[in-house]
């Protein structure tokens, strides 16, 4: 065989130390063939806690410490063979796998957990998984086969069912052989023969004399294979219920394929879309400044008028001021009114004037209102095809609106005070005449 370069380290921690068919046949079988696939493999003394296992662990790249470790009803069996009781084994075992989980978490990239057990029955399929796993070459082992004994004692049914029962201990079994490397040709967990443990256990009892509690040992036994067939039972409805949600996963999958292509069919139309108001955004822009300039034009006319109805006010406020100081002057001639007659004709004939001339101020005054309201028409059928043109536009509007706002002000300020001092002087004008008369 070639020699290959040592990329890659192992070693081998013993989590669950017995001197069993592993400790003492399939171990020391697998440590040749791995040596010739990588670096020598390095076997560390068997360890019992968290703490041991960190002893000189390294965390460099191409350095993986192997750990094999025992399922809860291969701990519990242990733990009934030395004497505990199956909930004190079982609690136990809770305890040091939770660690050992902890422990892969935190120091995955250096870390891989195997099942003791499966390693026994196919170590010829841990070579393959673990050389796969490493990017290794498959080595050669004729010698590796399985170990083909089975469980038979009453200590593996009764370990067994205390697991049953237990459904953190299921749990904590479940997440070791997620965690754990799939080993090939492995074909599930070893379950224990219900009848060989019960022949075991029968001929023990002949050669001691207690057929008496054999009656009651085969109650049990029968009760805890039932047990164990409606554990296998669920154990096919949850594999039934997991290809269940790997279809609705693939229908999920299709759906969202089918949901993708909608939203990049949505996206172009939108784009389009965008495109289209992009083009009408302009043609309001180019319309919208034209009704500006249009508005423009008007808000000049209106200040024209203006301009003309302050000039039309301060003339009415000059006449109203030669009205008060003829009334004065009336007042302080009262005792030469043969005198004043002739100033008393001539102020109502400029009066007169005046209001003739008022006359012609309130018919310019009208023009002007109906020329304004003939603008302010015009103006609203410009907003209201403004408005219809594009929502788009709504900073353009409230300026108009705003211009709006103002020239209605202006035309609702104008018309009272232009109008209302002219009023006034000629209420003034007809109390004076009939004060003469």
């Amino acid at each position: 065989m070639s020699s290959k370069p040592a990329l890659v380290q192992l070693h081998l921690v013993d989590y669950a130390p017995q001197e069993d068919i592993f400790a003492t046949n399939v171990l020391p079988r697998i440590i040749p063939v791995l040596d010739a696939v990588s670096a020598p493999t390095e076997v560390f003394p068997a360890v019992e806690t968290p703490e041991e296992l960190l002893a000189d662990f390294v965390t460099e790249a191409g350095v993986w410490r192997v750990v094999f470790y025992d399922r809860a009803e291969q701990a519990v069996e242990k733990g009934l063979l030395a004497g505990t009781l199956p909930s004190e084994a079982l609690a136990q075992w809770q305890q040091n796998m939770q660690d050992l989980l902890g422990f892969q978490r935190k120091h995955r990239r250096n870390v891989l957990l195997v099942d003791r057990a499966a390693v026994c029955r196919a170590p010829q399929g841990f070579v393959t998984a673990l050389s796969a796993y490493l990017n290794l070459e498959t080595p050669k082992a004729d010698d590796l086969q399985a170990d083909p004994r089975i469980a038979g004692s009453v200590e593996s049914v009764i370990a067994a069912q205390t697991v049953a029962q237990s459904l953190q201990a299921r749990r904590l079994n479940g997440e070791l052989d997620a965690s754990s490397l799939p080993l090939e040709g492995e074909e599930g967990h070893l379950s224990c023969d219900v009848d060989a443990s019960f022949k075991s256990y029968v001929n023990g009892l002949k050669d001691e004399g207690l057929e008496t509690e054999n009656s009651l040992l085969l109650m049990q036994l029968g009760s805890v294979q039932e047990e164990l067939e409606d554990y296998s039972k669920h154990w096919e409805r949850q594999k039934q219920q997991v290809s269940d949600l790997e279809h609705q996963l693939q229908q999920l999958k299709q759906s969202a394929t089918r949901a993708e292509k909608t939203l990049v069919n949505a996206q172009e139309e939108q784009a389009r879309e965008k495109k289209q108001h992009t083009t009408q955004i302009g043609e309001l822009k180019s319309e919208n400044n034209l009704l500006l300039m249009q508005l423009g034009s008007v808000q000049e006319e209106l200040e024209a008028y203006y301009l003309e109805a302050k000039r039309l006010k301060e003339s009415c406020t000059a006449y109203e001021d030669q009205l008060h100081m003829l009334r004065e002057k009336s007042n302080t001639a009262a005792q030469n009114a043969k005198v004043k007659t002739d100033q008393l004709h001539d102020a109502e004939r400029r009066l007169h004037d005046a209001g003739n001339e008022l006359h012609d101020t309130e018919q310019r005054i009208q023009d002007v209102e109906g020329n304004l309201h003939g603008a302010e028409a015009a103006l609203k059928e410009r907003e209201q095809a403004l408005e219809q043109a594009h929502h788009h536009v709504s900073q353009l509007q409230e300026q108009l609106h705003q211009r709006e706002g103002e020239l209605h002000h202006f035309l609702g300020s104008t018309s009272w005070r232009v109008t209302g001092p002219l009023r006034k002087m000629k209420d003034r004008l007809t109390q004076s005449k009939d004060q003469e008369n």
